[in-house]
């Protein structure tokens, strides 16, 4: 089911920190296999600047990403790993 929130910028840590979690908000305490689809397509569509954002100016790539929780920080560094070795692997091809 995470591959839905996979969408540039990949929103799934976002979802998956403890702090953002479904059952942590009262509102929206439901599981996800029970979203319609409007809200899947809503959250795969999300544009959230600063949140896994990167920035390409001429020769210098940025990574932005608002992390501030110790969650948000572990799952901000797995994503700049991953993108880190994207752009490496690119680079040596």
């Amino acid at each position: 089911m995470w591959d839905l929130f996979c969408h540039p910028p990949d929103l799934s840590h976002t979802v998956a920190t403890k702090r953002l979690t479904l059952d942590t908000i009262p509102r929206l305490s439901t599981s996800l296999e029970d979203l319609n689809e409007a809200t899947v397509q809503g959250l795969k569509s999300c544009y959230w600047p600063g949140r896994s954002e990167i920035i390409r100016h001429g020769s210098v790539t940025y990574y932005l990403d608002g992390a501030h929780t110790e969650e948000s920080i572990e799952q901000c560094a797995g994503w700049f790993r991953q993108e880190a070795d994207k752009e490496m692997n690119a680079l040596k091809t």
